[in-house]
């Protein structure tokens, strides 16, 4: 067994700067704190969703649409906290 994940509690303020000014590198990151580690990130972020007109969201990312790339970032706020329908 691996060592236990630590809690990782990302305040309401760096949650709105990560919004404001989304990134490959904070959109990475979230996906594996949201996932609990990198593996499973990379899976979600390799595979094709609906919600975002059938791309993954690795493909926004490469894409540099930021406002895609909010999106994708607001997916996964929703997923932390449970409100993802």
């Amino acid at each position: 067994m691996g060592a236990a994940h630590p809690l990782v509690v990302t305040s309401a303020a760096e949650l709105q700067m990560q919004l404001d000014y989304p990134s490959a590198e904070i959109i990475r990151s979230r996906a594996a704190e949201v996932f609990g580690n990198a593996g499973k990130a990379r899976t979600w972020l390799s595979r094709s969703r609906r919600i975002f007109d059938g791309r993954s969201p690795n493909q926004i990312i490469e894409s540099g649409d930021v406002e895609m790339m909010r999106e994708v970032l607001k997916a996964l706020i929703a997923i932390e906290f449970g409100t993802f329908s």
